[in-house]
């Protein structure tokens, strides 16, 4: 199954973009981020304790500083290069990057707004 409709706003705007299944870390999107198990499960983690569990955010192998989490939502950046944010469904993690030059601001509004969305229809 493929939910690449889902995300295809953030895709549109520029952004990378997957949803995967936060469980076992299975993308049921097109993964442009190719996020591993254990990068799921991070940021999973990372959505719920944020900086304060001393949690690095990681997509593609690339590791980020967590600055922020809240409700179901988690801001990661690094300098120089870019940064992204997760969100979190009771079943699903939402996650997308930009590239430094970008509008972060931009990226964590499109995704709340997935988030918000698939949370509402019961993910």
């Amino acid at each position: 199954m493929s939910w690449d409709p889902q995300i295809a706003s953030i895709i549109g705007a520029g952004f990378s973009a997957a949803i995967y299944a936060a469980d076992t870390g299975v993308p049921y999107t097109t993964d442009s981020l190719k996020m591993t198990l254990e990068e799921v499960q991070n940021a999973c983690k990372a959505v719920k304790e944020g900086a304060a569990g001393a949690v690095n955010a990681s997509v593609g192998g690339k590791t980020y500083m967590v600055l922020r989490n809240d409700e179901d939502m988690c801001y990661f950046k690094k300098k120089g290069e870019g940064g992204g944010c997760f969100g979190k469904t009771k079943t699903l993690l939402v996650a997308g990057t930009y590239n430094e030059g970008q509008q972060a601001g931009q990226l964590n509004d499109l995704l709340g707004k997935v988030v918000q969305h698939l949370k509402g229809s019961g993910y």
